[in-house]
């Protein structure tokens, strides 16, 4: 993928730490066969990617999202489909259904699942919709108070030990307030 690799990790940040082994052989085979490179075949080939997939953002923060409130609660999709709203499961460490990410133009993502708020839930779409990658702009993490807000709605992201949800932002509610904690699985 050469230089496009920076983009996958930016998506899957946790496999930066994977063990792919020597790849020297096929670096030469690549260059023996005199093979086109990676930009030329998005350029060439898939060129419509680019619109449908754009190369994400870098991320702000990612990782296990873990409640204040309820310490060994973690935001959690539990496997839930698009229009679902996003849940609170057990942390247990091992990446997965737990590894979200928001990313520095406000996109709040787990794989190619996208969160948007609708009233006072945050519900998982898929990022693209239309032919066009969506959301943007709507989710910002305040490392300080460590709320993440929907500037959609002007509320701060909460949890009543079951659900994620949406609630008029209160600096002192630990219900309100999250930390970030990468995991790498190898």
């Amino acid at each position: 993928m050469d230089e496009y690799k920076i983009y996958h990790l930016r998506r899957r940040p946790n496999h930066a730490h994977l063990e792919i082994g020597n790849t020297s052989e096929y670096k030469a085979l690549r260059q023996r066969l005199n093979c086109k490179s990676f930009k030329w075949f998005l350029d060439n080939v898939a060129y419509e990617m680019a619109e449908k997939y754009p190369l994400p953002p870098a991320n702000l923060v990612w990782g296990e999202m873990r409640n204040e409130l309820y310490t060994d609660k973690c935001a959690d999709t539990l496997g839930n489909q698009y229009g679902q709203r996003v849940s609170i499961g057990g942390c247990h460490g091992q990446g997965g259904n737990q590894l979200f990410r928001i990313n520095t133009e406000g996109e709040w993502s787990v794989d190619e699942q996208c969160y948007i708020s609708e009233r006072d839930s945050i519900v998982a779409r898929h990022c693209v919709q239309g032919g066009k990658w969506i959301p943007k702009g709507e989710w910002k993490y305040d490392n300080q108070t460590r709320q993440i807000l929907s500037t959609n709605v002007n509320k701060c992201v909460a949890t009543d030990g079951k659900v994620l949800l949406l609630e008029t932002c209160q600096n002192n509610s630990t219900a309100q307030k999250w930390t970030w904690k990468e995991t790498y699985i190898v």
